[in-house]
């Protein structure tokens, strides 16, 4: 693997409800899915406010974290959004080919050795990432993040979404799962760290439960979709934030009504996006 220097962060900020206007919209759509999962629970229905898009970084930890489970209160919801969420709801985890722009989330199995058909079922309906940034890129991409749940988090619920967005230029990807988090399997192998963002940070820099080397797997990944994809990459676990794209790497301590009690990873490409040598990146 190349030697890659130890990313760099521009700066650290504690996230308050006034900056809300300045984070990105990776975060932003983060934050949105806490305010439904809170609301959600306190008023014991899910209600899909009235919005133009619900985007994956919102929408699968709604499924990872069983909102699905809840009545659907729809006096507030634009007819195509309403829509939507039940198509989605209705057939999550199922094997589809959809007429629409859009495809539910596929559900990780328990078992690691039944992933493998799950995961080719996810290239083909996505047609091997040919339209995203090419299919050895997009299959070792979404390989890597789903190592990453099984080697490391403990899972019970865990998913992967893949949606594009032509009009709007980008690919979304996210992956989560509902595991001991990033500080928490640190905690369980006694690495010390300061808190949840410092945690993230070592996991980044290649620090591992299991080995230094291969460390979380994400050193590489954030290269090769922020240096050769010129993409943007979110990462949520626990209290701690990490947002990465070419010129600019924050880390955000979030306040408990936006703690994670898992791990989240969220990236947009371009659309169409040309592939890359990944072995740049990886060899």
């Amino acid at each position: 693997m190349t030697n890659f220097a130890k990313e760099e962060f521009n700066n650290s900020l504690i996230f308050e409800y006034n900056m809300i206007q300045d984070i990105p919209d990776l975060l932003k759509n983060y934050l949105a899915f806490c305010d439904y999962l809170n609301e959600t629970k306190k008023s014991n229905s899910f209600n899909p406010k009235t919005c133009s898009c619900i985007y994956p970084t919102t929408f699968l930890p709604l499924i990872v974290f069983k909102v699905h489970e809840y009545p659907i209160n729809v006096s507030n919801c634009e007819d195509r959004v309403i829509n939507y969420v039940r198509f989605m709801f209705d057939n999550i985890g199922k094997k589809i080919v959809s007429t629409k722009s859009y495809l539910p989330p596929t559900i990780l199995p328990k078992e690691e050795n039944l992933r493998k058909d799950v995961l080719e079922n996810l290239y083909q309906t996505h047609n091997d990432g040919v339209e995203y940034c090419g299919m050895d890129s997009f299959c070792y991409l979404i390989n890597e993040l789903v190592d990453n749940i099984y080697d490391h988090s403990k899972f019970s619920n865990a998913g992967v979404m893949v949606q594009k967005y032509k009009s709007n230029g980008f690919t979304e990807i996210c992956i989560c799962d509902n595991g001991v988090t990033i500080p928490g399997s640190f905690n369980n192998n006694e690495i010390l760290f300061k808190d949840d963002c410092d945690a993230i940070k070592k996991a980044i820099n290649g620090r591992s439960s299991r080995s230094e080397e291969r460390g979380f797997g994400l050193n590489t990944n954030l290269r090769l979709f922020t240096t050769g994809l010129n993409g943007k990459m979110l990462i949520v676990s626990r209290n701690g934030a990490y947002y990465s794209e070419k010129k600019t790497k924050r880390l955000y301590n979030l306040p408990e009504i936006y703690s994670l009690r898992g791990t989240l990873i969220s990236v947009r490409i371009p659309y169409p996006c040309q592939g890359v040598d990944i072995y740049e990146f990886i060899k």
